[in-house]
C-alpha cells in the first residue's frame, strides 16, 4: 500500500472534506441569524422601556394634578 490507506488518502492527509465548506457557511448563517434576531430582540426590550416610561410620565402628571400640556 505504500503508506496510504485503502479509502486512496494518506494518513497524513489534512485536507477538510469536500463539504466543510458548506457547513462553514451554515455556520456563518446561523450565526448572523442569531446576531439579528438579539437585535431585534434588544430594539423590543427598548420599545417597552419606552412604553413604561411614558407611562409613568402620565401617571405621575395625573398624581400630581399637571395637564400634559403645562410645561
Amino acid at each position: 500500500m505504500n503508506g496510504e490507506l485503502a479509502h486512496g488518502g494518506s494518513p497524513l492527509d489534512t485536507s477538510p472534506p469536500p463539504q466543510s465548506g458548506v457547513l462553514v457557511r451554515d455556520k456563518a448563517a446561523s450565526t448572523h441569524r442569531r446576531r439579528w434576531e438579539t437585535a431585534a430582540g434588544l430594539n423590543d426590550l427598548a420599545q417597552a422601556n419606552a412604553r413604561v416610561e411614558a407611562q409613568d410620565f402620565v401617571v405621575e402628571a395625573v398624581e400630581t394634578g399637571l395637564a400634559l400640556g403645562d410645561q
